[in-house]
């Protein structure tokens, strides 16, 4: 009778089992397949305005900016981040950020709330933040076994704003793949460091700032008031708190002089014009407002385009929207990640689905191959004039299921430094796509093995190229 009741038991168990994965899949794919992508109601116009602009490309630069921001911050300082990803950064960011605070600084920060990365120890992080006074966190739609349908609205804004006068915003995450470019694995990244003038409107900075604040006021943000109450929880908060501040001070001592902010006004251009977009903030799928922006920068194109983005996967409703525009595809030039240097393998099988169509279209398609480097910014140079960088991937998700944004400014001399570091930084590992799809030359067997999952990966990555 018993054996009778653990079989009946285990089975009952299996068949919930089974029931919940499709619900969660019905409930992931549903909203994505069987809605309508909404319209967008109005594109962004370019103002002019008196900010600058200074391009931050390296990583000890993206440390460094950072790092002052926060150190010169005098009353507010708005950070979002799609992940904390690991490594010392990550910890001396924390401890920078209670540092600000201490001396009076109100602080929010915003992260997605599924791969924010604040696991385990990094939790008692968390609860020395929510004990302070000046510090809020906000986690973005967090996970809801229950509502797998927004499992897909994620934040994958990348953001800082001090005092509303200075504004950063690229495609970093936090963590010492995007900083030390002497580690094991890097991701090259390029960000835009926007720096206001005191006796004029900041048109770009406010902008951003507004955006951030809406961001934040979503109804699907949750913020807690105070850690979760233990035996322990005040010593643990105390003993932190402690640590935190102390690998501040020490950091301080240690570190080399910061970049200053004479450093990066001497290093800034001025703008002519520009705007900022962000897609929807709607949950299920969003109204596509940065994917219409650059398909009407393509299509305003006359000379030429550079597009770099680490993926490159065009579901039907991108390139339907696309053929909508008369976009001269002689002109434009992607630059994505190529076999060897690709972190993502699911994310590359989807964009290898795509990779003979594209070629084919007539565009210029080059790949980055580079082992244990790769390039993860999402930018784009047109005509020598005009640049857009922010957290805007060629995907669908970037296009209609992320929150997303990007900054586009008319300013020439920015458009020059920016080729002039592509060709200076990647150039000798940057090789044109060919159809038949060689491995590159020195290919070991990791590679192959790597080549091998991508494509038997391919016909799953199909069905599913709008969630990749």
């Amino acid at each position: 009778m018993k054996d009778k009741l653990k079989k009946a038991k285990k089975k009952w168990i299996a068949g919930g089992v089974v029931i919940y994965i499709v619900y969660a899949v019905a409930g992931v794919t549903g909203g994505v397949y069987f809605s309508a992508v909404p319209n967008v109601s109005e594109l962004p116009q370019p103002v002019s305005t008196d900010e600058r602009v200074a391009l931050v490309e390296t990583g000890e630069e993206a440390w460094q900016i950072r790092r002052e921001l926060i150190t010169e911050a005098d009353e507010t300082l708005d950070i979002s981040t799609f992940a904390m990803q690991g490594g010392e950064t990550v910890d001396l960011f924390y401890s920078l950020i209670l540092e600000a605070a201490d001396r009076g600084v109100e602080v929010r920060l915003l992260l997605d709330g599924i791969f924010h990365g604040m696991r385990l120890l990094d939790r008692q992080i968390y609860d020395v933040f929510l004990s302070h006074p000046n510090i809020e966190v906000g986690m973005y739609d967090t996970l809801n076994p229950l509502r797998p349908w927004t499992w897909n609205n994620r934040m994958h804004d990348k953001l800082m704003i001090a005092d509303g006068k200075v504004g950063l915003i690229g495609g970093r995450n936090v963590g010492d793949k995007y900083f030390n470019e002497s580690a094991d694995t890097v991701s090259y990244d390029r960000e835009l460091l926007i720096i206001g003038q005191d006796v004029s409107a900041n048109e770009l900075i406010s902008d951003m700032s507004h955006y951030f604040d809406e961001l934040w006021s979503m109804p699907y943000v949750t913020r807690r008031q105070d850690p979760v109450p233990t035996l322990t929880s005040d010593w643990r908060v105390r003993r932190t708190s402690e640590a935190l501040r102390e690998r501040a001070e020490q950091y301080h001592n240690d570190s080399l002089t910061l970049m200053t902010e004479d450093y990066w006004r001497n290093k800034s251009h001025a703008i002519d014009s520009g705007y900022f977009v962000h897609n929807g903030l709607e949950r299920l799928n969003k109204e596509p407002a940065v994917w219409h922006t650059l398909l009407t920068v393509l299509s305003e194109t006359e000379e030429s385009i550079l597009i770099q983005s680490p993926y490159v996967i065009p579901d039907a409703f991108m390139s339907e929207t696309a053929g909508m525009h008369a976009i001269k595809t002689e002109t434009v030039t992607i630059l994505t990640n190529g076999l060897r240097a690709t972190p993502n393998i699911i994310a590359h099988s989807g964009y290898r689905n795509h990779r003979d169509e594209l070629i084919e279209s007539g565009l210029n398609l080059l790949e980055f191959q580079k082992s244990d480097r790769s390039l993860h910014m999402k930018s784009f140079v047109k005509d020598h004039e005009w640049v857009g960088v922010g957290s805007f991937n060629i995907d669908a998700r970037s296009t209609y299921l992320h929150t997303e944004s990007m900054l586009v400014v008319r300013s020439p001399s920015l458009a020059e430094e920016i080729s002039r570091m592509n060709e200076e930084r990647y150039d000798s590992h940057i090789h044109p796509a060919e159809s038949e799809d060689p491995l590159p030359d020195g290919t070991d067997g990791t590679q192959m093995l790597k080549q091998l999952i991508i494509d038997a990966l391919r016909p799953l990555t199909d069905l599913f190229d709008s969630l990749l």
